[in-house]
C-alpha cells in the first residue's frame, strides 16, 4: 500500500535520516518509536509528503508520491498527517475548522458529515465553541476528526498522546482503535513512550540515530530483543553483566543476554528468585501492580514480586 524506498534527510550535519526500504501494509498499524532525534517525526512527513527527501521517494499503491517540492500545497489525498500542533485556526468555531475539511456538492450533504464527526468524537456539544478554549485531548479529537472527514487510506499520527493526561490518553487511544477497526485504514503512529502503542500496534519499527534498527510484533521485540536500544524501550530493567546475573540468579537467570548484557524485566523478578540474600530497599507502587526495589551486591536490582 505506502512504500517508502532508500530515504536520505539531513539537517546540515546535525541530524541525517536513512531508510531503506519500509512497507506499510492496508489495515496495518505500526509504531514508530524511540528516543527523541531519533527521526520518527521526520519520517513521517516524508511519507505523508511534507517534506521533500534529499533522496528516495514515497510510493502509494506502486504509484510515486509527488513531494511538497513539486506540488502546490504539501500532502496527498490519500494520505492525512496529524501534526503535533494539531493545525487548528484557534479563532474559528469547531463547527467551522471541520468544515474546512469537508468536500462535498451541497450544504446539507456538508453540515450532515459535519455533524456526525462532531458527534462520533464527542464535540457536538462544543460545535459553536471557538477552537482555543478546546482542551488538549478535545483538540486532538478534533484534528483527528479532520483528517478522517475526508476518507484518507492512511493516517500518520504524530505523538497523539503527548501532554495529555492518563485518563485523556486512555479514551482517545480506545476511540482512535474503534475508529481505525471500523474504517479499515491504516495507521502509523509517532510515540515517545512505547507503551502507548503496545496494546494497539500491529508492528514497532524502532529507530535510532535516523534508521530503523528493529521492526517486529510488540510480542516479540519485548520477548526476543537484538538491540540494547529495544530492551530499554519497555521502561524499567535491570541492565547486569552475565557475571553479575549468574551470582544472583544463578546460571539459569530470567533475562536475555543482548551484546554482552543481561536484560531481565523486574515482571520477571521474585525475592525467591535470588540465589543470595538481598536487602529490601523500597517498594514503587503503580496501581494494579508495584515494583520492589532490593539492594544487592551487584546493585539495585527491581522486582515485581516480595
Amino acid at each position: 500500500m505506502l512504500e517508502a524506498e532508500n530515504i536520505v534527510h539531513g539537517y546540515g550535519d546535525r541530524f541525517v535520516l536513512t531508510v531503506g526500504h519500509w512497507r506499510l501494509a492496508p489495515k496495518e498499524v505500526v509504531a514508530l518509536v524511540g528516543p527523541s532525534g531519533s527521526g520518527k517525526s521526520t519520517f513521517l512527513k516524508v511519507l505523508g509528503a511534507h517534506l521533500t527527501p534529499e533522496e528516495g521517494e514515497v510510493r502509494f499503491h506502486s504509484l510515486r508520491v509527488p513531494p511538497p517540492s513539486e506540488t502546490l500545497l504539501p500532502g496527498h489525498k490519500h494520505i492525512k498527517i496529524v501534526r503535533q500542533d494539531f493545525g487548528q485556526t484557534p479563532f474559528r468555531k469547531v463547527r467551522e475548522n471541520l468544515m474546512h475539511f469537508v468536500r462535498t456538492d451541497s450544504d446539507a450533504a456538508e453540515a450532515r458529515q459535519v455533524k456526525g464527526w462532531l458527534q462520533r468524537m464527542g464535540l457536538l456539544e462544543l460545535a459553536e465553541e471557538q477552537t482555543q478554549n478546546l482542551s488538549g485531548g478535545q483538540l486532538q479529537r478534533l484534528a483527528v476528526a479532520q483528517a478522517l472527514v475526508s476518507k484518507p487510506k492512511v493516517l500518520l499520527l504524530d505523538e497523539p498522546f503527548s501532554h495529555l493526561d492518563p485518563y485523556t490518553k486512555r479514551v482517545l487511544l480506545d476511540d482512535l482503535r474503534v475508529l481505525q477497526e471500523s474504517t479499515g485504514i491504516a495507521v502509523v503512529v509517532v510515540v515517545h513512550d512505547v507503551r502507548d502503542a503496545l496494546e494497539w500496534a500491529t508492528r514497532l519499527d524502532v529507530m535510532h540515530d535516523g534508521s530503523i534498527i528493529a521492526s517486529a510484533t510488540p510480542h516479540q521485540l519485548y520477548q526476543s530483543p537484538t538491540r540494547r536500544e529495544v530492551a530499554r524501550l519497555f521502561g524499567r530493567v535491570n541492565e547486569l553483566s552475565v557475571s553479575s546475573a549468574t551470582a544472583l540468579f544463578g546460571p539459569s537467570f530470567p533475562g536475555t543476554v543482548v551484546e554482552g548484557m543481561v536484560y531481565i524485566y523486574p515482571e520477571n523478578v521474585r525475592a525467591s528468585d535470588f540465589k543470595i540474600p538481598v536487602e529490601k530497599v523500597r517498594e514503587e507502587y503503580h496501581g494494579a501492580t508495584s515494583t520492589i526495589v532490593y539492594q544487592t551486591p551487584e546493585g539495585l536490582v527491581y522486582a515485581s514480586k516480595e
